[in-house]
């Protein structure tokens, strides 16, 4: 660029090499060249991952995304567990990765989290074999999984028992016990963790509330909660841990509200119509 900026998206193993020209404004002009090489030893995919709740077996489904390329199918993986079948809206919801390449997905009728890790270059799975429970019990279990940026904790929504779990997380990927941080009147049907990792935000659909948890030494403290016009169905928020955005569901029309979240303090919500 004319502002000396070398910029693009790598789509090869390569090494590239080129010549910079630096023109003064003297008069005469003094020209200087530079030659220079940029090498690009990796290009890494982006690895996108779905939990698929057949009834009697879960699975995770792999997609893989190459610079310059279209998505492509990696695989069909099982995990510990078992699924509810694609009739129950709110079982097998829950699968979450970090960023040290470890999904977890949750396993709605056997109440099981399974960890996976993940090849960073393939993105196929390989299986932990090991069980660990949401700690959830009922009809259906650890729909909802959050980790904190740091990767250190993990919270499981559990839509069975109305509670929030959290676990910590051991540098091989492994969960701890289930931690009882929450025990709600109503289903924790989505939750995220902010990205600066001090918020965990929760919607709960029969009671139209979303509430933001202040999250300290991974565990939750006391809610600070803001209803909704409709019946939240899915929470997103913003890079900068400043927004929330909520998905209603209203008389089968769609709405988005938006709320403020400063310092862990949730906003009134204002709802816009798509």
């Amino acid at each position: 660029s004319v502002a000396g900026v070398i910029s693009g998206t790598p789509t090869a193993t390569s090494t590239s090499n080129f010549t910079v020209q630096a023109t003064d404004s003297s008069n005469p002009h003094q020209v200087s060249n530079a030659k220079l090489s940029i090498v690009v030893t990796n290009t890494l995919p982006v690895c996108a991952y779905v939990n698929d709740n057949v009834s009697g077996q879960n699975y995770a489904e792999g997609y893989r995304v190459g610079p310059g390329d279209a998505a492509a199918y990696v695989g069909f993986y099982a995990t510990n567990g078992f699924g509810l079948g694609p009739s129950n809206v709110n079982g097998g919801l829950g699968a979450t990765r970090d960023s040290q390449g470890d999904l977890y997905v949750s396993d709605s009728a056997s109440h099981n989290i399974t960890h996976f890790t993940i090849s960073k270059t393939t993105c196929s799975l390989t299986l932990d074999p090991t069980l660990y429970p949401a700690g959830g019990t009922g009809f259906s279990s650890g729909d909802g999984l959050a980790i904190t940026p740091d990767g250190s904790s993990m919270f499981v929504g559990s839509t069975g028992d109305n509670h929030i779990y959290s676990h910590t997380i051991a540098a091989n990927g492994s969960l701890g016990s289930a931690f009882t941080e929450v025990s709600a009147t109503d289903s924790p049907g989505f939750i995220q963790v902010s990205p600066n990792g001090k918020t965990l935000v929760v919607s709960y659909f029969h009671t139209k509330q979303v509430c933001a948890y202040p999250i300290s030494g991974g565990h939750l403290g006391a809610p600070n909660c803001q209803s909704t016009a409709s019946e939240p169905v899915d929470v997103s928020i913003d890079p900068a841990s400043a927004c929330v955005y909520v998905g209603e569901e209203n008389v089968g029309a769609a709405e988005v509200a938006a709320a403020t979240l400063t310092a862990g303090v949730l906003g009134t919500p204002t709802d816009y119509d798509p």
